[in-house]
């Protein structure tokens, strides 16, 4: 028999000799309750002696703040949240500072799915005690349960910064990152999807209308019975070029978003950069927006995941397009070569260039300049994630007024890679 075990026997005997000890009937309720957990709360009847418990030393002490406490937290325990708040409630109308209270509110409307009341009984509890860790924590742990990461990891850093051995407060920031980690794993589609969304109605679009166009004068040249052989095939040709043209786009778009274990592989880099402008081709086009190209040819393969590193060069398409509005000379300058073991690519564009004051945050998860354009912040920060589990580099350069430069240095892929 365990110390706990011989702790429980002992304060029940002790009820039972003397029953209205007020001291031995809250710690059979605490033990019995203990008891349950310990067994993953699959006996329901220990729960109702826990109650039994605290009830019969209210009925010593109606006001006894432990046993109102207690049963709010085994009527949470059970699931019975309106039972939990009942006494939670009565407990905070004795004592309206009990931090006990407070927290146990909190931590019954988080289990309820109801964060933000959640919250505010967190709130109040650190109003009263500013740098109190388990309210901390409790803080931390909804404001991740509502996916809101940035707001999660503070109350956590908190607690650290105060107790840098609180394990609750390390396992939950732990937690926190790896939820994060996948979530942004998830964001990487869910980012370039959004992008590419962005201009592919005018991508297909532009086909479309071709199309239609051809079709229409087709018919007409049908009902005037001024068929001409050799112009029909002409415009037959039209249609095929620009129906493939679409069929490009679309299984391009399914390529890059659709779910695949990465893989790092010998990939062209040449290839990866110019498949990367398919989504983009009409409406750089239509911007007036050039792209100068200076690829070193016959360049060995970078070591890579093909699809990831598309990803990386559509972002960068995304800010440079976005960079360029408005200016007169709109160019974007791309340049492979090989160098030092590694292969480099240089992404220039002649925008507006990014402020000092933003440049160390602009690879920054969430950082963005864009809310008013829906901007999620994500971009370059997939990038550089992206770029650096390849154990490569991402730089920028930056001046108002004269534009950005990105240079990415990559492995090049060794001969095991090749095979």
């Amino acid at each position: 028999m365990d110390e706990k075990q011989v702790c429980f026997g002992s304060f029940k005997e002790i009820g039972k000799l003397l029953p209205v000890d007020k001291y031995s009937v809250f710690h059979i309720g605490i033990q019995e309750n203990g008891r349950f957990k310990r067994e993953e709360r699959r006996l329901r009847g220990l729960y109702e002696q826990a109650i039994e418990w605290f009830q019969k030393l209210l009925s010593i002490e109606s006001d006894n703040p432990q046993a109102l406490n207690g049963l709010g937290i085994t009527y949470r325990e059970m699931g019975d949240y309106a039972q939990a708040i009942e006494w939670f409630q009565k407990l905070l109308s004795i004592e309206p500072a009990s931090l006990q209270a407070l927290d146990g509110l909190g931590i019954t409307y988080r289990e309820m799915g109801d964060y933000e009341q959640a919250i505010e009984w967190f709130q109040k509890l650190l109003n009263i005690e500013p740098d109190n860790p388990q309210a901390l924590n409790d803080l931390g742990i909804t404001y991740r349960r509502m996916g809101r990461y940035e707001e999660a990891v503070k109350p956590f850093k908190r607690v650290l910064e105060l107790h840098p051995d609180n394990e609750n407060a390390l396992d939950n920031l732990a937690q926190t990152y790896r939820e994060i980690e996948v979530e942004l794993l998830r964001s990487r589609q869910m980012a370039t999807l959004g992008v590419m969304a962005s201009g592919l109605a005018h991508e297909i679009n532009q086909p479309l209308q071709i199309i239609l166009a051809t079709a229409q004068n087709c018919a007409r040249e049908v009902q005037r019975n001024a068929i001409d052989t050799k112009e029909i095939l002409s415009d037959l040709e039209r249609i095929a070029t620009n129906t493939k043209r679409i069929d490009k786009i679309v299984n391009h778009l399914h390529f890059l978003v659709r779910e695949h274990e990465p893989r790092l592989e010998a990939v062209d880099i040449n290839t990866v950069i110019e498949n990367s402008f398919i989504m983009f081709h009409q409406q750089l086009k239509s911007r007036g927006i050039k792209i100068e190209r200076s690829f070193s040819p016959d360049l060995p393969p970078v070591k890579a995941d093909m699809v990831q590193l598309e990803q990386v060069f559509i972002n960068l398409i995304n800010n440079a397009r976005d960079a360029l509005e408005g200016r007169s000379n709109k160019i974007i300058t791309i340049s492979t070569l090989k160098q030092n073991g590694y292969i480099q690519v240089r992404f220039q564009d002649n925008g507006v260039g990014i402020v000092p004051e933003n440049l160390p945050k602009i690879f920054d998860a969430f950082f963005t300049t864009k809310q008013d354009r829906g901007g999620m912040g994500l971009g370059l920060y997939i990038a550089q994630d992206i770029i650096q589990s390849l154990g490569s580099t991402i730089t920028v350069d930056s001046r108002v007024n004269e534009g950005t430069t990105f240079l990415i240095k990559l492995p090049i892929a060794g001969k095991e890679d090749l095979e």
